[in-house]
Protein backbone atom coordinates (compact mmCIF):
# COMPACT_ATOMS: atom_id res chain seq x y z
CA UNK A 1 0.00 0.00 0.00
CA UNK A 2 2.78 2.46 0.82
CA UNK A 3 4.40 1.86 -2.57
CA UNK A 4 1.08 2.35 -4.35
CA UNK A 5 0.41 5.58 -2.44
CA UNK A 6 3.92 6.89 -3.19
CA UNK A 7 3.61 6.05 -6.90
CA UNK A 8 0.20 7.73 -7.09
CA UNK A 9 1.54 10.81 -5.29
CA UNK A 10 4.24 11.35 -7.94
CA UNK A 11 1.88 10.71 -10.83
CA UNK A 12 2.94 7.17 -11.72
CA UNK A 13 0.25 4.77 -12.89
CA UNK A 14 -0.86 2.28 -10.26
CA UNK A 15 -2.52 -0.98 -11.29
CA UNK A 16 -4.01 -3.74 -9.19
CA UNK A 17 -5.45 -7.16 -9.89
CA UNK A 18 -8.75 -7.69 -8.10
CA UNK A 19 -9.27 -10.48 -5.64
CA UNK A 20 -12.39 -11.91 -4.02
CA UNK A 21 -14.22 -9.34 -1.90
CA UNK A 22 -14.55 -12.02 0.77
CA UNK A 23 -10.77 -12.40 1.14
CA UNK A 24 -8.77 -10.38 3.67
CA UNK A 25 -5.85 -10.54 1.22
CA UNK A 26 -7.81 -8.41 -1.28
CA UNK A 27 -8.58 -5.49 1.03
CA UNK A 28 -5.66 -3.34 -0.14
CA UNK A 29 -6.50 -3.66 -3.83
CA UNK A 30 -10.14 -2.87 -3.23
CA UNK A 31 -9.24 0.16 -1.12
CA UNK A 32 -7.02 1.46 -3.94
CA UNK A 33 -9.86 0.98 -6.44
CA UNK A 34 -12.42 2.77 -4.29
CA UNK A 35 -10.09 5.71 -3.63
CA UNK A 36 -9.27 6.04 -7.32
CA UNK A 37 -5.55 5.45 -6.72
CA UNK A 38 -5.35 2.27 -8.80
CA UNK A 39 -6.69 1.05 -12.09
CA UNK A 40 -8.36 -2.30 -12.34
CA UNK A 41 -6.38 -4.90 -14.28
CA UNK A 42 -7.99 -8.08 -15.52
CA UNK A 43 -5.49 -8.83 -18.28
CA UNK A 44 -2.59 -7.61 -20.37
CA UNK A 45 -4.86 -5.53 -22.59
CA UNK A 46 -5.86 -3.35 -19.61
CA UNK A 47 -2.23 -2.42 -18.89
CA UNK A 48 -1.31 -1.82 -22.53
CA UNK A 49 -4.40 0.30 -23.07
CA UNK A 50 -3.71 2.47 -20.04
CA UNK A 51 -0.03 2.96 -20.85
CA UNK A 52 -0.58 3.81 -24.51
CA UNK A 53 -3.62 6.09 -24.05
CA UNK A 54 -3.07 9.70 -25.00
CA UNK A 55 -4.06 12.35 -22.43
CA UNK A 56 -7.11 14.36 -23.40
Amino acid sequence: MSTAHAAHAIGRPVFAVPGPVTSACSVGCHMLFSSGEARLVTGTADVLSALTARPA
